[in-house]
């Protein structure tokens, strides 16, 4: 896959995910960047890169014009940004303009890799353990792979709302209302007695940095993403460890040690978004 495939592919998932803005905007780049020096540059290591796919090149890159926008770096990006509306024309206008005037802050940000933290991911690990303490009652201890910044592990405190189904956190922080089909396990009685995590390239929500890379990598048009985010991060205070997935697994499956035994139950578990497609 080319760089211009992979802009237009990444263009029409964003379409079918709800973010019209993100679509234009990959579109138009995927449309476009072959005739603009800067673009050629940054997206040079890529072209005919078999792992494009797998580095997700057209979200690092959407992440970075979001980051001028967010930090108000680029006027010209401002006015062209969700809340506001323009043409394709002046979208890209201001989009090309911007390459221009902050190549090397793009580049950096092209550098690592995408931070997603959506937390509705955690849905299904809550009705897991919902449905694992509905059969026996016992503390746990959470442990994830990938954690990115650590917002998962902070589950107890979402509650879920699917509209059949309304389950309220004792202490809640943010509401998730994820898609659902199918029955959701009864709510118990959680008691989370430790968390941690692993990824290999951790963010702490509490730098400003990592806080703007979090926000970055939201959708400009998903307002609501934003303010979760915004809500979730003054509360995740679990240090999360910098290691790989297969570092990671070794280290969290591991047996207590001492042939001890420890009346709590572990929940180790790595939330990734995949393209599922019910079977017709």
């Amino acid at each position: 896959m080319n760089v211009e495939t992979a802009f237009l592919e990444q263009s029409r998932m964003c379409a079918t995910l709800g973010s019209p803005f993100m679509s234009r905007l990959l579109r138009l780049i995927g449309q476009n960047f072959a005739h603009h020096d800067t673009c050629i540059r940054l997206f040079k290591r890529w072209e005919k890169n078999s792992r494009i796919i797998d580095d997700v090149l057209p979200l690092r890159t959407a992440a970075a014009l979001h980051a001028l926008v967010l930090e108000k770096i680029n006027h010209g990006l401002l006015d062209v940004y969700p809340p506001n509306t323009a043409s394709d024309q002046a979208l890209w206008t201001a989009v090309s303009v911007a390459f221009k005037q902050h190549e090397q802050f793009i580049f950096d940000w092209l550098e690592s890799s995408p931070q997603t933290n959506e937390i509705c991911r955690a849905a299904p690990v809550l009705a897991s353990l919902n449905y694992c303490l509905s059969r026996v009652q016992m503390p746990v201890m959470l442990s994830e792979l990938g954690a990115s910044a650590g917002f998962n592990l902070l589950l107890d405190r979402y509650s879920l709302e699917t509209g059949q189904t309304s389950h309220q956190a004792a202490d809640p922080i943010a509401t998730m209302s994820p898609d659902w089909m199918g029955v959701i396990p009864a709510q118990q009685n959680l008691h989370i007695v430790d968390r941690a995590g692993v990824d290999i390239n951790p963010l702490n929500p509490l730098d400003r940095k990592d806080y703007l890379r979090l926000l970055s990598y939201t959708w400009a048009d998903q307002q609501d993403r934003m303010d979760r985010i915004k809500q979730i991060a003054p509360h995740q205070t679990t240090q999360i460890e910098k290691a790989d997935a297969a570092e990671g697994a070794k280290l969290t499956l591991q047996l207590w040690p001492g042939g001890e035994l420890h009346d709590i139950g572990r929940a180790d578990f790595h939330g990734r978004w995949v393209s599922w497609v019910h079977p017709t």
